[in-house]
């Protein structure tokens, strides 16, 4: 969805899923959010730029292949401390796009 959607009214109603992932063990998740990875139509994640993500890799088991996915690469994690003023600028640009 863009601006645009919102203000033309284009965008289309969805629900928003919350999944933790826990330890980074699949046999971990619930069965409900194992049901949820796997119902899903669009599987967003973060994942660190260059990465697959760790959330990613803990669920990927449970994908079918095409499933639709949404990566978010998060400029930064543990490079750099959040004090820095590089982090803050790179995170408000994350979250502009």
């Amino acid at each position: 969805m863009t601006a645009f959607d919102a203000i033309a009214g284009t965008a289309r109603a969805g629900t928003l899923y919350g999944i933790g992932v826990g330890p980074g063990d699949v046999r971990y998740l619930t069965l409900r959010a194992a049901a949820l990875v796997r119902d899903v139509d669009v599987l967003a994640f973060f994942a660190k730029r260059g990465l697959q993500g760790n959330a990613r890799g803990t669920v990927d088991p449970l994908l079918a292949p095409g499933r639709t996915e949404l990566r978010l690469e998060y400029p930064v994690t543990d490079e750099i401390p959040p004090e820095h003023p590089s982090y803050q600028k790179q995170l408000a640009h994350f979250y502009e796009e």
